[in-house]
């Protein structure tokens, strides 16, 4: 059949489209799909948050600099707090995996809810800068990531994948918590031998019983009862005995007129004894911090 000149350019059009959107869906195969970048400013930042199945960690901005807000009180690295945020900013994914999860409930491809890290910075009126997912391994060197708000995927290089951890041991600033050991003003020990009282008097310790003490001897148990702050949260699998919140060995002490306690109690299936602060959250610490506390009265005496 032959077409007429004008149904012939008709063709040769239709043609003509028909390859340009080839050319076009081609082009679209091989562009990547989206992804999604950070900005903002580190200065802002008042309140950096990290969740994971291992606990839960709060970094606060004070006047004095970073500390721990929970799970414990604490001196907060401030390198280690300042390179979380500088790594973070300017921060941009390769690509976007899934435009839309289809598995909610299991948190979609790469962000199963038992082994995601929720990392969240906000501003001191809690504004949210940044609140991200980050998933499991996708391809070398880089994760799954979610935005809290977005119901898609992306891919990209997790920076400072060291920093990622809600275990106060990796943010505890050590020099700085020696300093506020020997700030403290009052020390409460109750163990199996008995319930002692000391206060500080300009460099020293007086006991409230009004017997004689060695106040490095004290100095000693302040500053190892701060340092229990760097406890590992209890994990899932770890068999809760019943006892496990009932004190074995107390400890108190007042700080800025800040009052803190700490209780040790039973032994851990691994060995560890589990400690908690009066809250919710279970810790275990090394057995010899509970042998460390096991002392009597006339151990914390001057030799005579």
């Amino acid at each position: 059949m032959k077409l007429d000149p004008l149904n012939r350019a008709l063709v040769a059009t239709l043609f003509v489209l028909l390859a340009l959107i080839g050319v076009r869906l081609g082009q679209q195969a091989l562009d990547p799909a989206p992804g999604f970048s950070l900005s903002f400013d580190p200065a802002d930042v008042e309140t950096v948050s990290i969740v994971t199945d291992r606990g839960y960690l709060r970094l606060d901005r004070g006047g004095d600099g970073w500390r721990i807000g929970s799970p414990v009180d604490g001196p907060a690295d401030e390198a280690s707090v300042n390179r979380l945020l500088a790594a973070w900013v300017g921060f941009e994914t390769s690509y976007m995996a899934v435009s839309e999860s289809r598995d909610r409930a299991d948190h979609g491809i790469g962000l199963d809810r038992n082994a995601v890290t929720l990392l969240r910075f906000e501003t001191a009126e809690e504004i949210e800068l940044v609140s991200l997912e980050v998933g499991a391994r996708a391809t070398e060197g880089q994760r799954y990531l979610r935005r809290e708000a977005d119901h898609a995927i992306y891919v990209g290089p997790v920076p400072a994948e060291d920093l990622l951890t809600p275990l106060p041991a990796r943010w505890l600033d050590r020099a700085a918590l020696a300093e506020e050991a020997a700030a403290a003003t009052a020390f409460t020990l109750q163990n199996p031998h008995g319930t002692w009282s000391f206060t500080r008097t300009t460099d020293a310790w007086t006991a409230a019983d009004g017997g004689p003490v060695r106040s490095r001897a004290i100095d000693q148990m302040v500053r190892a009862a701060l340092e229990l702050a760097t406890a590992d949260a209890v994990g899932r699998e770890t068999a809760i005995p019943e006892d496990a919140r009932v004190p074995r060995i107390s400890l108190s002490w007042t700080r800025g007129g800040v009052n803190q306690t700490a209780h040790l109690c039973a032994a851990a299936p691994d060995g560890r004894v589990f400690l908690h602060r009066d809250t919710p959250a279970l810790y275990l610490v090394d057995a010899t911090e509970f042998t460390r506390f096991d002392v009597t009265r006339e151990a914390l005496a001057p030799a005579p």
